[in-house]
């Protein structure tokens, strides 16, 4: 089915781009100010988007991705990783949040991106400085 989007698709892009262009300082701008009007709302959704369980499990498994990280299945994965409370190296115990020492990490192999283990920030620092 031929329409007038796909006989003028280039020309209506081309289009939609030089209006942005021109326009852009002006939306900017009502992003700035509906941001600053909307501030604790914005911020109060953002927490709770992120508290929410399945929320948080698909941004550690994309955080995992964007580093290179493989498994075959990283459902099985984050619920170890969730499920682990203790280093598998030095059986320390283990803490979330950012930062070092006693805090959870993956532990993978940097060149195939391979899974390895559940490590503590300094098992994991000391691992890599070894490999």
């Amino acid at each position: 089915m031929d329409t007038y989007y796909q006989r003028n698709k280039e020309t209506l892009k081309q289009k939609a781009k030089e209006r942005y262009e021109r326009d852009k300082e002006q939306i900017l701008l009502k992003k700035k100010d509906y941001y600053k009007k909307n501030q604790e709302a914005i911020k109060k959704c953002k927490n709770e988007y992120y508290r929410c369980p399945e929320k948080h499990k698909n941004i550690k498994i994309s955080d995992w991705k964007q580093k290179g990280i493989i498994s075959d299945n990283f459902d099985e994965l984050y619920d170890k990783y969730i499920n682990t409370t203790e280093c598998e190296l030095c059986n320390c115990e283990l803490t979330t949040g950012s930062g070092i020492i006693g805090k959870k990490h993956l532990d993978h192999c940097h060149e195939t991106g391979l899974f390895r283990n559940i490590l503590c920030g300094s098992c994991n620092i000391n691992l890599n400085k070894k490999n």
